[in-house]
């Protein structure tokens, strides 16, 4: 609309020209004309005299002249008047489309002049803190006193940053003061506009924009955040977030804690490099894989070692894709239990369904298994093997003297000679109550005997001691058997020498028979 109106004008202006042109053009033929007549009517003498015909002269100079000065004054005058009116227009439309820009925007404008310290902001500068266009005196100072105390210095040497060459442009978040006492959170923006011939800002511009929803959006995300942080920390688990690449974005305090690393060790590197893992590159291949198959939609889960710190950890570790609304993945997620307890009843258990809880030795399937092992790698290679089957003598009357506590003692001390006097290959087994049985591997009948000889006089020379203070002794009978054939079982070897041990007791215990 304004645009059309400044083409009316314009129009009309030109045939204002038109008309004056024309008009000074009649009145020249006129005057030429009406001086022709007068020279025509008048005598001679009359057009000699002076008078008439300077006023002759004059007049039919203007009429000639008026087309000359037309070109030379009036068009350029009337020219420069319409080039500053259409400049001063078209600032007034520049100042209108901008205004509406801004309006549309929902922003703040302020023009500051530096040298005179004026500044110019428009009404919604003014809104944005629940004042009106009036109420907003025009200085930098006011604009000082709206912002929180606490941003005052920072907005200002944001401004001087600018201002003195160190930064570009001016670009800050801060707290403003409202008319009504709440604070709204505003991002400020602004670039010099102007300079001097020295290069010095005269002018610089900025907008305003209310950004306080957004704030309050974030400040919920980070409280929400948080509070998620502090489960997350408060959890035994191992808790990490990678992106679909790999790499850490988040990882919760407890595996940080237990391993002693640093947030930055870990954030923001790939998972497989970290600490936990890239001490063994079994454990950091196997990672690998998992990781690629989360990032194909695939769980993985089983139980691995760790580094923790100094310590050797077993976990339990499940690695497993993250889907956004859509079911595309967006992340992986991998969780960790500490299985140290689990592994050590584990291997507890295991003792205990292997071992003899009293003595700590293998107890009667422990050793029949070994000692079928151990059997068919002799049979296998030819070897000589040796069974002894020991049993203590008057262990009842041990236990009824002195009670089982003090029998269990006997039974531990024999226990501690066996392995005082074997060897390491040698298999020791509890079979039940107050009887043994050991396997001697490579040792023929005769070797087999001397071994048994040095174990009976140990323990017949060993003292047990009570808890009451009284030295307790005692004996074994031992009987031996060997292997003679190839037919020979665990089970058969082990029948020859309880007969041999049966024979010993017969002969009045405390010795040795095979």
């Amino acid at each position: 609309m304004r645009k059309s109106n400044f083409t009316l004008k314009n129009n009309q202006r030109g045939a204002l020209t038109k008309d004056l042109l024309v008009l000074i053009i009649k009145v020249s033929l006129v005057i030429f004309v009406t001086e022709f007549l007068v020279m025509v009517s008048l005598d001679a003498a009359s057009i000699n005299r002076s008078i008439h015909r300077d006023i002759l002269d004059a007049l039919l100079l203007v009429g000639l002249s008026a087309p000359i000065l037309y070109q030379l004054i009036i068009k350029p005058y009337i020219q420069s008047t319409q080039s500053a009116i259409a400049q001063t227009e078209a600032v007034q439309n520049s100042e209108e489309q901008l205004r509406l820009v801004l309006e549309g925007a929902d922003l703040g404008f302020w023009d500051w002049d530096i040298p005179s310290g004026k500044v110019i902001r428009n009404s919604r500068w003014a809104n944005m803190i629940g004042y009106s266009y009036d109420e907003i005196q025009h200085t930098t100072q006011q604009w000082t006193d709206f912002i929180h105390p606490e941003d005052r210095q920072k907005a200002w040497q944001s401004i001087n940053d600018v201002i003195e060459g160190r930064s570009l442009a001016h670009k800050i978040e801060y707290r403003m003061l409202h008319k009504d006492g709440s604070i709204r959170w505003i991002l400020d923006q602004a670039k010099v506009m102007k300079r001097d011939a020295d290069g010095n800002p005269t002018r610089m511009s900025g907008t305003h924009n209310d950004i306080t929803e957004r704030k309050q959006i974030e400040e919920v995300i980070a409280e929400s955040s948080l509070r998620f942080n502090r489960i997350l920390d408060n959890l035994f688990a191992y808790v990490a977030l990678l992106d679909t690449n790999g790499v850490v974005q988040e990882v919760n305090k407890a595996p940080l804690d237990r391993a002693g690393y640093r947030r930055e060790d870990v954030v923001g590197g790939y998972f497989y490099d970290a600490p936990w893992w890239n001490y063994d590159n079994q454990v950091r291949e196997q990672l690998i894989a998992a990781i690629n198959a989360a990032k194909q939609g695939n769980s993985s889960r089983y139980d691995v070692v760790v580094k923790m710190g100094d310590d050797l950890v077993p976990l339990d570790f499940l690695i497993a894709p993250v889907h956004d609304d859509t079911g595309r993945i967006v992340g992986l997620l991998p969780t960790a239990a500490d299985i140290t307890e689990r592994k050590n009843l584990e291997l507890e258990l295991q003792r205990q369904a292997h071992l003899d809880y009293l003595t700590g030795l293998p107890n009667r399937r422990n050793f029949m298994e070994r000692g079928e092992i151990e059997l068919s790698r002799t049979q296998r290679y030819e070897n000589s093997i040796s069974i002894l089957m020991l049993d203590i003598d008057h262990f009842k009357i041990i236990n009824d003297t002195y009670g089982h506590q003090s029998g269990d003692l006997v039974l531990k001390s024999v226990a501690m000679t066996f392995q005082q006097v074997l060897r390491n290959i040698d298999i020791i087994g509890r079979l039940g109550g107050e009887e043994f049985a050991v396997i001697l591997p490579e040792t023929g009948i005769e070797k087999a005997i001397e071994v048994a000889e040095r174990l009976r006089e140990k323990i017949c020379a060993d003292e047990v001691e009570l808890p009451d203070g009284v030295k307790i002794r005692f004996t074994v009978s031992i009987g031996i058997s060997a292997l003679i054939d190839k037919n020979s079982n665990i089970n058969l070897l082990l029948n020859k020498a309880d007969s041999a041990l049966y024979k010993a007791k017969q002969a009045g215990r405390n010795r040795v028979c095979w």
